[in-house]
């Protein structure tokens, strides 16, 4: 009988450390007595340290006071001996949570007084989790069911998914084709401050193509896992660490017809190992969410394009190709052909308007085949009252579920027509004029018609010149000549006639007199702009302001316009407190050239003199000639009046070189007599007259040579 005893005892010790399941005896405090191998795998402890706690030390924190108030019944009697706890939460020792049907025995001694208790566990963590990825999917599955925004949708999928699997930032990413840029769109995060600013200062957040996490979720069509954001080299917005804290990220694709259409990025403070079943989940979850946003997109386009058929006031009309019906009509269509909706969707383009079946079909083939552009098609309507109505429409295919559709956008054409002749009238007079004329439209800023002297003008045909408009002809911007003709329209300065230089197509230069006019019509209004070509008049002018302030012979400035010059310099020099100087020169020696080789050699002389002279000052300065042999040098801006004796000293030193005067050498000097502005006089007269003291200062000291005015300098 002790062998048979012992036998038994060997067999249900290798049962129990061999069992599949997890098997515990606890005391009926809760301390664990003894457990199986299996029980240790499952919750990640070593047998001893097992043996040193409580069942309560390993139970999830939400299901501690369920159990104790399930033992404490127990043995009290209160529950049978015997009981079943469907699911229960462990905490295993790395922290992760163990899911577990339990079953509870109690086994009391012979006297009835409770011994131990039997636990035996089954591990139903993967059902579990199963069970919550099924039960998110339907989360979203109604959310993107509902009627709601889809920006109030993308918030409660996104929600749904940081409160199932505890993330507590999540964010929907839209992708902008044209732009190549990943937008930072919808976002939902747990109530934290610090996530909430992260958000607010993120709202324009983009990412190019293959940039951070989501970027490259983008790129690759796949889900991006990393466990700690931290540690990764490439991490784009470290701020969201730096603030935040986050830790762990995971962002998947959100796809529609095979392209990728978005992405949904989530992330944690804690560090998350990638999950398989929630990376097969999320691509369930991505492909959900873009056929939404794709249904979303095609029905508010379509809402968009019901909305706008019927607030235009040009004649949309959707036409089957097949059938040459049409499917639908906005109401200004209606109106304007005198037909009710239920009418005009029982008729077809064969009814109203003027093209034969031929026609029709053979334009609607080649606008389905592509192979024919949107152009103007210039036609008459045929309306209900038998009256006629000529319109312009634009026509396209647009592919559809059914098929193609040709959609057809015409307008009522009866005053433009009318006024296209009235205009044709006008432009027999606008080409008998001799100035060119421009009509605008100011909408567009596209020339409605030149005439043929606005042709000539430019050096351009008719056709080129209407392929331009104001802004190449102007060389202005768009804004400058739309404030422009702005203020042609309420009277003001715009209507003022202006001076303009021009530039031909063949690169000469015209002079012109602009002036415009605005008139309204019906379409808006027309700027109509007159230029008269004055290149001979100012040419003319130009020559009189030559001869007026300009020396003939060295085309240096002459007496008057020295003295504006001075006058000029003066007034700033009085302005800033400044310096202002001026050389008076006289060329030594000058009478002998002219008695000697000629006049002719003098004036060649007078005009080397000049180009020298020019060589010597600054681009500010001003070179004149007072008549015979005397120059000036006017110097507006000096730092101290003994700066103007270097001046003096470059044009002596260069006109010190000898001259060839057709064949002949000649050498001469220069005598300088120097005054400045403030010390040595107030005004041009005394300037001029101090600096020609000087001067006979200077040749009297021998010549060739400078001299400073001075209170002792004689008159």
């Amino acid at each position: 009988m002790v062998a048979t005893a012992l036998g038994l005892e060997d067999a249900f010790r290798a049962t129990f450390e061999q069992a599949a399941i997890g098997i515990a005896h606890s005391s009926p405090d809760g301390r664990f007595l003894r457990v199986n191998r299996k029980f240790c795998e499952m919750v990640g402890y070593p047998e001893t340290p097992l043996l040193e706690r409580t069942f309560l030390d390993l139970t999830h924190p939400a299901d501690v006071q369920v159990a104790r108030d399930r033992m404490a019944r127990i043995l009290n009697g209160e529950a049978i001996a015997s009981s079943y706890e469907p699911e229960k939460r462990y905490i295993r020792k790395d922290g992760s949570v163990l899911w577990v049907m339990v079953a509870v025995a109690l086994v009391r001694t012979k006297e009835g007084t409770p011994d131990y208790f039997i636990t035996v566990l089954h591990d139903i963590t993967e059902r579990k989790r199963s069970e919550a990825l099924t039960q998110l999917e339907h989360v979203i599955a109604r959310s993107l069911a509902g009627t709601d925004s889809a920006d109030n949708t993308l918030k409660a999928v996104i929600r749904a998914v940081c409160e199932s699997e505890k993330w507590e930032l999540g964010r929907y990413w839209r992708v902008d084709e044209a732009a190549g840029l990943l937008r930072a769109g919808v976002p939902w995060c747990a109530p934290d401050p610090a996530i909430e600013r992260f958000l607010a200062t993120g709202k324009e957040v983009t990412f190019v193509r293959g940039a951070g996490w989501v970027g490259r979720t983008w790129a690759s069509g796949k889900p991006e896992w990393i466990p700690d954001i931290t540690l990764d080299d490439r991490l784009v917005q470290k701020n969201i660490v730096w603030e935040t804290g986050l830790r762990g990220v995971f962002a998947f694709p959100v796809v529609a017809e095979g392209a990728t259409v978005g992405v949904l990025s989530f992330a944690s403070r804690e560090i998350r190992e990638p999950d398989g079943r929630l990376l097969a989940t999320a691509r369930a979850i991505g492909s959900q969410v873009g056929q939404f946003l794709r249904s979303n997109e095609a029905e508010e386009s379509l809402r968009r394009f019901r909305a706008a058929m019927d607030v235009s006031a040009d004649f949309v009309l959707l036409i089957d190709p097949v059938s040459l019906r049409y499917l639908d009509a906005n109401d200004a269509a209606c109106r304007a052909l005198g037909y009710s909706h239920a009418e005009m969707v029982a008729l077809g383009p064969l009814d109203i308007f003027s093209a034969t079946r031929e026609q029709l079909t053979a334009a609607y083939a080649r606008l389905i085949a592509g192979e024919l552009e949107a152009t103007a098609v210039h036609g008459v309507y045929r309306c209900k009252d038998g009256s006629s109505m000529p319109v312009e429409s634009f026509r396209r295919a647009v592919p559809s579920l059914n098929g193609n559709v040709i959609v057809s956008v015409a307008r009522d054409v009866t005053e433009r027509k009318k006024g296209e002749e009235a205009l044709r009238r006008f432009r027999l007079a606008m080409d008998a004029t001799s100035d060119a004329i421009y009509l605008t439209d100011r909408a567009t800023l596209r020339f409605l018609d030149v005439n043929e002297a606005a042709c000539r003008m430019q050096g351009c045909t008719h056709e080129e010149l209407m392929r331009r408009s104001p802004i190449d002809v102007l060389g202005q911007t768009e804004e400058e000549i739309a404030a422009i003709y702005d203020s042609v329209i309420a009277g003001g300065r715009g209507t003022d006639p202006l001076e303009l230089m021009r530039i031909r197509k063949d690169g000469s230069v015209v002079w012109v007199e602009l002036q415009r006019r605005a008139q309204h019509t019906p379409e808006g209004w027309i700027i109509i702009t007159v230029v008269r070509n004055i290149t001979e008049r100012k040419k003319l002018e130009e020559r009189l302001q030559q001869q007026a302030n300009y020396d003939n012979l060295t085309q240096l400035p002459n007496r008057a316009l020295c003295y504006d010059r001075l006058r000029q310099a003066l007034i700033q020099a009085k302005r800033k407190s400044g310096i202002a100087s001026l050389l008076f020169i006289d060329l030594d020696k000058f009478k002998y050239v002219n008695d000697t080789f000629g006049h002719g050699a003098g004036d060649e002389l007078l005009q080397q003199v000049a180009k020298r002279l020019l060589l010597c000052v600054r681009a500010g300065d001003t070179v004149g000639r007072l008549g015979g042999d005397e120059f000036v040098i006017v110097l507006p801006e000096i730092t101290e009046a003994k700066d103007a004796g270097l001046i003096a000293r470059k044009a002596i030193d260069t006109l010190a070189a000898s001259f060839q005067l057709d064949g002949h050498v000649a050498s001469i000097s220069a005598s300088i007599g120097i005054a400045s502005f403030p010390a040595d006089g107030d005004s041009v007269e005394i300037l001029i007259r101090n600096a020609d003291s000087a001067m006979f200062k200077a040749k009297e000291a021998g010549r060739n040579g400078c001299a400073f005015y001075s209170a002792d300098t004689p008159a």
